[in-house]
């Protein structure tokens, strides 16, 4: 069970370890400041209720306890919007669907586009909202042009940041998977941390998100949209569960949802952001005017690409069988081989040279010496492939990992044929000469699903 949020909590023995320094001092203050109203201590209460739930397995029930203690933190005065427990249950919240705990509904899909576009809401909490919309959206509906849209997004929300939202600190996630593990533990694990720390991984993760869209041997956008039309406006308000009314205006129904769904664990879900509880029903009345109206995304590639006619697909190309390389067992066994086992200029092995290890080469990190003069000898062949992990020639041995459209491929070795459009890769797998040729093992591949092997002498 993880930690509880008790602001009435007595250290007991450990009182001692709270005032040994003053990071512990900080982050004492910061988890049991005052709270000035009673929307405050409802949303500890609803947070502690929630870790409880969690704790027990009740994922769906968590995650309308935390967006309920939200909704209350967001009524409390406007000087405590940067509380650091706010944006530590607002990270459980959409954690609990990014770790595919459960899969969110269209309420929660509209809770985090709410957050995400409220200008008064601070910006870290909405880029996160827009990060972990992508995230859902690539994911789970399988949406990838909605999914870079939200990525982008939350990028420029990340550049308009100010230098005093930077400045300001929170409370970093807990984590704790058994209570047993004291408060000792949670003293090593509580830290607070400045918002410009926080919001520089989320760039960084988003980043990569980013290029592992473009990058999916799965994605080819010209036969996306030969063979699947743009979704219409009233699907995507299906699935955000908007409806015509929230596109014209601002108000926000607090009419309590009567529909209740069982997930595990026994949780009842929720009809709305402000819907799924009589509780929450202030919050509605409170930033009815400070939410803005739920743009529809705006597909940018599918507007520019709406005129062209589709072409025909090309055939791939038939290979020469001279094209298609065989290699023998003990050649791949040399390839998969890690490096460091014995030297490449002589052959000894780490017994028979009675050394612990061997020394490798510093720029490509591929090759193993036994001494400089085998170093010295061994460079006229290894000169042509050493080189950085990044740098990809015609000709390379390389292992293909993490392809989801071939799993099949996964683990093979291929070979470099040349360069292919959009900054990929053209490779040919490599077979033992006693497997028949396939001209038809030929594809296009990104840098990223390659792995660079040893050469061969």
């Amino acid at each position: 069970m993880r930690q509880t949020y008790d602001d009435q909590a007595d250290p007991g023995d450990h009182s001692e370890q709270w005032e040994t320094t003053a990071h512990f001092r900080e982050v004492k203050a910061a988890v049991t400041r005052p709270l000035r109203s009673e929307a405050s201590a409802r949303a500890i209460r609803y947070a502690t209720e929630a870790e409880t739930a969690f704790g027990k397995e009740h994922y769906r029930e968590a995650a309308d306890l935390y967006c309920d203690a939200f909704c209350e933190f967001t009524l409390v005065n406007p000087e405590e919007k940067w509380h650091a427990k706010r944006w530590d249950i607002f990270c459980h919240y959409g954690n609990i669907f990014t770790r595919q705990l459960i899969k969110p509904n269209t309420d929660d899909m509209t809770t985090l586009e709410r957050v995400k576009c409220n200008k008064k809401e601070a910006k870290l909490l909405r880029i996160h909202a827009a990060e972990t919309r992508a995230f859902l959206l690539g994911h789970y509906y399988k949406d990838p042009y909605d999914a870079a849209d939200e990525y982008k997004e939350a990028l420029e929300l990340s550049q308009r940041i100010t230098q005093g939202e930077r400045d300001q600190q929170v409370l970093s996630c807990m984590s704790l998977s058994n209570e047993q593990e004291g408060l000792t533990t949670l003293l090593d694990k509580v830290r607070m941390r400045f918002v410009g720390d926080v919001v520089d991984e989320n760039i960084r993760r988003i980043q990569a998100a980013l290029l592992e869209i473009e990058q999916d041997d799965e994605w080819n956008v010209q036969d996306k949209y030969r063979t699947k039309k743009k979704s219409s406006s009233s699907d995507r308000r299906a699935r955000d569960g908007s409806s015509s009314s929230l596109s014209s205006s601002n108000h926000m129904p607090s009419k309590k949802t009567s529909s209740t769904q069982k997930s595990n664990g026994g949780g009842s879900s929720r009809g709305s952001l402000h819907d799924f509880s009589d509780r929450s029903a202030a919050y509605s009345d409170h930033v009815s005017e400070s939410f803005a109206p739920m743009p529809t995304t705006k597909n940018y590639t599918a507007a520019a690409t709406a005129n062209m006619k589709p072409t025909k697909k090309q055939p791939r190309p038939k290979l020469n069988p001279q094209d298609l390389p065989q290699l023998s067992r003990k050649q791949m066994d040399r390839l998969l081989s890690p490096p460091g086992k014995e030297c490449d200029a002589c052959g000894k092995t780490l017994e028979q040279l009675r050394m612990h290890q061997l020394f490798q080469c510093s720029k490509c990190q591929l090759a193993s010496y036994c001494s400089e003069k085998c170093q010295q000898r061994q460079w006229i062949q290894h000169d042509g492939y050493c080189r950085k992990e990044h740098v990809i020639k015609k000709g390379d041995f390389m292992q293909i990992h993490s392809v989801t459209s071939k799993p099949t491929w996964n683990g093979q070795i291929c070979k470099v044929l040349g360069p292919a459009p959009r900054g990929r890769f053209q490779v040919v797998r490599v077979t033992l000469p006693d497997t028949p040729l396939d001209a038809a093992d030929s594809i296009s591949m990104s840098a990223t699903k390659l792995r660079r092997l040893r050469p061969l002498k």
